[in-house]
């Protein structure tokens, strides 16, 4: 079948094929590396800003962690890509040997993804009724109510509500995009409506990384879509990182925005310290950036936001480990059955940097978490193994039927951008981890086979491209 063809050329095009290394590099570049490079060379101005705004001071680091921090933010990625590169030239001998085989694709009936999204989407929109999110719409306004009411969330919905929320409900919207050719300009515009529900329900999580998880889910499946069917994907990802740009600014700076928020240097703030010196020097900061202006601070904020979300903690591991915690064991989920405890690097860092306000967490990239665990040389080899089997899942997503091989895909791409700002676990196993999308995916593949389709649409799969083509639109008429 044409699919598989497709499949194949697009396995061979050098872009497509390191995919998910160029989404990993993309996002690690601008959320951890440049940051921390911008850190450790203590760049005043930025190292100003980044005081004023988290209320913490820059890490003052010795030669030899400093040293440790620039092996794991250079040679543990790189190892990475070694592994990534190593997996695809293992496989490029059975990509080069694979041909066409007669296999058909079977597209699901039209209403199945709108109805599997309808049903999902109504559970998500009862289970945040239950928690009282839809009377706290306000909160993306007042940054004090917007963090309160994401701790209410937290408090309220259950694990398998956060997953239903934060994977399923934007799988779902995604399987209705990708699945089936619109016939009509009708069909393609009602196929997007998914789209906005998505994010609408998302938004009343609280949480920017539930809407941005919402929005790449759906983007990276159209993307491999429209590649799979052959079509020009540039000005779609070109729109598409602008989309998404303009939506990470928009989340970072509206809940500071409001008049009825905190005022913009303390709703900035992760913390307000009480150390009246610290206080004296942002204080200075403050003047010497001219701050005051409520316009340029926001901007200020909303560039540097990203730059140290993940870069500023993660330069502290080799502060704290192993001299004032110990090295963790390597974390391979056996607390998930019971065995053993879950290393919490990310709550012993946040404690290091905010004494007097513990017990909230840090994001960092996932080599540091490895490092936190089994130091910097075990960080680095096991990044090849990570860096071997991201490749690996990518070419096994590319395998089955076009619509279930696009949310394969966009899981294994979310995989690649999740581990540039968290953990290896976290990435696949919390309520955010590609583990459930997959498994979406792997279901809605095998319910497709045993849907009942109308005698023409079975013919039609039968038939070649160009008679294909000329079925589609007396299909949409009638």
């Amino acid at each position: 079948m044409e699919w598989v063809a497709a499949t194949i050329d697009s396995m061979r095009s050098r872009t497509f094929r390191y995919a998910p290394l160029v989404v990993f590099g993309a996002v690690y570049t601008l959320s951890c590396l440049l940051g921390a490079l911008l850190l450790i060379a203590e760049y005043n101005a930025f190292v100003s800003l980044f005081e004023y705004f988290s209320g913490t001071e820059a890490p003052q680091l010795s030669p030899a962690e400093a040293r440790t921090n620039l092996l794991l933010l250079f040679a543990a990625p790189l190892a990475l890509a070694a592994g990534y590169v190593a997996c695809m030239q293992l496989l490029a001998r059975q990509l080069a040997s694979d041909r066409p085989r007669r296999r058909t694709t079977i597209e699901p009936p039209h209403w199945l993804p709108t109805i599997v999204f309808a049903a999902l989407a109504l559970i998500g929109f009862a289970s945040l009724l239950r928690a009282g999110a839809l009377g706290r719409t306000h909160s993306w306004v007042d940054y004090a109510a917007w963090v309160e009411s994401r701790s209410e969330n937290f408090d309220r919905l259950t694990f398998f509500e956060f997953v239903n929320l934060y994977i399923l409900v934007p799988s779902a919207a995604a399987w209705v995009v990708v699945s089936n050719v619109p016939a009509t300009r009708v069909q393609a515009l009602l196929r997007l409506v998914p789209i906005p529900i998505t994010v609408a329900l998302s938004l009343l999580l609280f949480t920017r990384k539930a809407v941005l998880t919402a929005v790449l889910i759906v983007l990276f499946a159209w993307v491999i879509d429209a590649v799979a069917r052959g079509r020009p994907v540039r000005r779609l990802i070109f729109a598409g990182v602008a989309l998404f740009a303009a939506l990470y600014v928009a989340l970072v700076v509206v809940p500071v925005y409001s008049e009825a928020s905190r005022a913009t240097d303390e709703a900035a703030r992760a913390t307000t310290s009480t150390d009246p010196e610290q206080e004296r020097r942002l204080a200075e900061i403050g003047e010497a950036f001219n701050l005051k202006n409520r316009r340029r601070s926001l901007v200020i904020y909303s560039v540097l936001s990203p730059l140290t979300r993940s870069s500023a903690p993660a330069l502290y591991y080799p502060i704290i480990f192993p001299e004032e915690h110990e090295y963790f064991r390597l974390d391979v989920g056996l607390d998930i059955i019971g065995v053993g405890a879950m290393p919490n690097d990310n709550v012993v860092v946040w404690d290091y940097l905010n004494p007097e306000t513990p017990g909230g967490t840090t994001m960092v990239s996932y080599q540091f978490v490895l490092y936190s665990q089994i130091g910097t040389l075990g960080a680095i080899a096991a990044s090849l193994a990570v860096g071997f089997l991201l490749a690996f899942a990518w070419r096994l997503s590319q395998i089955p039927a076009r619509a279930t091989s696009a949310l394969l895909g966009s899981m294994v791409l979310l995989l690649a951008t999740y581990l540039a700002i968290d953990s290896l676990r976290n990435s696949v196993v919390v309520s955010y981890g590609v583990i459930w999308g997959l498994l979406f995916a792997a279901a809605t593949a095998v319910f497709v086979r045993f849907v009942p389709r109308p005698a023409h649409i079975v013919e039609s799969m039968r038939l070649p491209p160009r008679s294909r083509k000329r079925l589609e639109p007396e299909r949409g008429h009638q």
